[in-house]
């Protein structure tokens, strides 16, 4: 069964979130986790189209 679209970031911040240590992340980050995910989405929607190429 292939997943839709509207499921892929569910499923990267699913992935993510079993990755990262979010004790560090708020530890680390000053401006919180919030600021840490939109920031690495930005990043991760820039290569999306070298990705795709």
């Amino acid at each position: 069964m292939q997943k839709s679209n509207n499921q892929r970031p569910l499923q990267i911040r699913w992935n993510l979130a079993e990755k990262i240590d979010l004790a560090m992340i708020k530890l680390a980050c000053p401006h919180g986790y919030t600021n840490f995910t939109n920031s690495l989405l930005l990043a991760a929607k820039s290569v999306i189209p070298i990705i795709n190429t």
